[in-house]
């Protein structure tokens, strides 16, 4: 806390970017699975055999992991927000105490 009554961190600022970053997990996770099941489609009418078994089931395990990520990056965003409103709390917590406090 710099200052009775200031509030050091932005926290409108902050909590718009998580929101913004959550959203751009979401937009990750719904663009990557709907080009990869296209991608798929277009594999699977076009390419037989072993090999483009195993291709698929390669692109199953990449799309998987792109949905994790993303998914991660919509966790990072909530706990980004978790915590500043934890210490906008804290500051507001810390304002009322001093302004009671008498020397």
């Amino acid at each position: 806390m710099s200052d009775l009554g200031v509030i050091s961190i932005q926290y409108a600022a902050t909590i718009a970017l998580a929101k913004a970053l959550a959203a751009q997990g979401e937009s990750i996770k719904r663009k990557s699975t709907g080009n990869l099941e296209t991608e798929k489609a277009e594999i699977n009418s076009s390419w037989r055999g072993e090999n483009a078994d195993l291709y698929l089931r390669k692109m199953d395990i990449l799309g998987k992991k792109i949905t994790n990520n993303a998914d991660g990056i919509k966790e990072s965003a909530k706990a980004i927000e978790q915590m500043a409103y934890n210490y906008y709390k804290a500051e507001l917590r810390a304002i009322d105490i001093a302004k009671r406090k008498t020397f």
